[in-house]
C-alpha cells in the first residue's frame, strides 16, 4: 500500500510539472519592432528577419514570396550577418550556446518559450564551426528539439535520406544602448 502511494504521488507531481504553463515567454522578451526581440535572459537582441541584402527591400528572409520558410547555405548566411555587421549595429550569427539560452527546460521537451518567429520546425544556422568531417561546416540547430546537430538528415516522404545543406537564419546584437533594455 505504501509502494502504490508513494507511486501515485510521484505521478501527480511528475504530471504537475509536465503540464506547467511555461515561465519567462511574456516577461522574458521584449519586442522593440516587427522583427526584434530584446531577451533579459541573456541581454542580447534577437532578429529573426534580416532585411534583403540585395534589393534593401523589407524582405522577410524566413518566407519567400509563396510563405514557405526560406533557407539559405552558410556561405549565404554568413554574407547575411557580414551585411548587418555595421559599427552601430554588430549583427552576427548566433553560437550554439545562445541557441541553448533560448530552451527552456520547464516548459518541457520540445517547447521554447519564446516569440513567435521562434516557433518553427526547422533548423538554423550557428557560427560555432564544426569540425567533423564530413558534415556542414557549421553546427545546425535544431529549433523543434532544442539540440545542436553537427549533420542534420532529413528524409522526404518516400524514405530518401538527405543531408541539410541549407537553414534559416537568426541574427543577434548586443544592445545598442540602455533604450533598448526594457
Amino acid at each position: 500500500m505504501r509502494l502504490l502511494c508513494t507511486l501515485g504521488l510521484n505521478f501527480i507531481v511528475l504530471n504537475a510539472y509536465a503540464f506547467s504553463p511555461c515561465d519567462g515567454g511574456d516577461k522574458r522578451f521584449v519586442s522593440i519592432d516587427m522583427y526584434q526581440y530584446y531577451d533579459r535572459g541573456t541581454d542580447l537582441v534577437w532578429h529573426g528577419c534580416p532585411h534583403n541584402m540585395s534589393t534593401g527591400i523589407d524582405q522577410c528572409f524566413l518566407y519567400d514570396s509563396s510563405g514557405e520558410q526560406l533557407k539559405m547555405s552558410y556561405s549565404e548566411a554568413a554574407k547575411v550577418a557580414q551585411f548587418h555587421a555595421s559599427e552601430r549595429e554588430q549583427w552576427r550569427l548566433p553560437n550554439i550556446k545562445e541557441f541553448v539560452s533560448l530552451w527552456d527546460i520547464k516548459c518541457g521537451y520540445g517547447k521554447v518559450p519564446t516569440p513567435d518567429f521562434f516557433r518553427l520546425s526547422s533548423y538554423a544556422w550557428t557560427s560555432t564551426p564544426n569540425y567533423h568531417s564530413g558534415t556542414t561546416p557549421m553546427w545546425i540547430y535544431d529549433l523543434s528539439r532544442g539540440h545542436a546537430l553537427k549533420k542534420a538528415q532529413i528524409s522526404n516522404v518516400d524514405g530518401v535520406i538527405s543531408e541539410v545543406d541549407q537553414a534559416l537564419v537568426f541574427l543577434v546584437r548586443e544592445p545598442i544602448d540602455d533604450s533598448e533594455r526594457r
